[in-house]
């Protein structure tokens, strides 16, 4: 990660990450629905990696004081609402796999934990918060 980048520069790139994240948590959405389990598997993969790029973002943005300039509140409403997509994704795997835990195959039974994170396949992830 460029740590010499403007603080515009690393902010663009979160806010980017965090568009980017509403993306995958909507087709993430649409695989629960459809019980796409191969589907499911590769966004889990694709969400992990994509949390930790966001995570170094977020960590490099912390150290920097933000210029008043740059829209907070975006940023703000844009993890606000990928932690709300995270929590109704979970839920809804939660409760298809109540229903029918074969239904969802390789997809382990836990599906979501307590504080939104996934788990498919032995993978672990939870979504960033500031």
């Amino acid at each position: 990660m460029n740590t010499s980048a403007p603080i515009e520069t690393l902010f663009d790139r979160a806010m980017q990450s965090l568009r980017g994240m509403l993306d995958l948590l909507d087709a993430e959405q649409h695989a629960v629905a459809t019980r796409d389990a191969q589907a499911l598997l590769q966004l889990s993969r694709e969400k992990a990696s994509r949390l930790q790029g966001f995570a170094e973002l977020q960590n490099l943005l912390r150290l920097q004081s933000l210029p008043t300039h740059l829209p907070l509140q975006d940023f703000e409403m844009l993890l606000s609402r990928c932690a709300a997509q995270n929590k109704a994704n979970g839920m809804q795997m939660n409760l298809h796999l109540a229903q029918q835990p074969a239904t969802l195959p390789g997809v382990r039974s836990e599906g979501y934990g307590a504080r939104g994170e996934t788990r498919y396949g032995g993978l672990s992830t939870s979504l960033v918060s500031v």
